[in-house]
């Protein structure tokens, strides 16, 4: 068995961590790695855990290991939104507010920033900023 993080073979800092074959392509590694990531966030946002529901929905965003697809983006940050994930309502917030994957709704981003505002320490200030900028569009708007 490998610590945790040994699986990537870029960690020199454990001596037992796998090392990449020079003629390895870098590109396909990091291939490699985000399917094999895939499949471990699926089975344990299968379990529930929001987090990794949130994190399912960010591969689908950026297109990581699988297609950029904002539909599917938003079915994962729905179901962490569910477990009350505050990276999630943030990421909902910003669905709204832009229209990607769902029909742009500046009432609905704005709940769902106010709910990051009321309930994480951490993402107080993502969520008020992008509030702000919300009222600042409207205003010269």
């Amino acid at each position: 068995e490998f610590p945790v993080g040994s699986i990537y073979p870029f960690n020199t800092a454990n001596s037992r961590a796998p090392r990449v074959p020079v003629e390895d392509d870098p590109v396909e590694l990091r291939a490699r790695q985000l399917h094999h990531a895939l499949y471990w966030y699926k089975l344990a946002a299968d379990q529930g855990n929001a987090e990794c529901m949130n994190t399912l929905g960010d591969f689908y965003y950026y297109g990581w290991a699988v297609p950029v697809n904002f539909s599917e983006s938003v079915r994962y940050y729905e179901l962490a939104v569910a477990k009350r994930s505050a990276r999630a309502n943030f990421n909902m917030g910003y669905m709204y507010e832009h229209g990607l994957g769902v029909p742009k709704d500046v009432g609905l981003a704005i709940r769902y920033y106010t709910v990051v505002r009321a309930h994480s320490d951490i993402g107080w200030i993502g969520a008020t900023l992008a509030l702000w900028k919300i009222q600042y569009r409207h205003q010269i708007a």
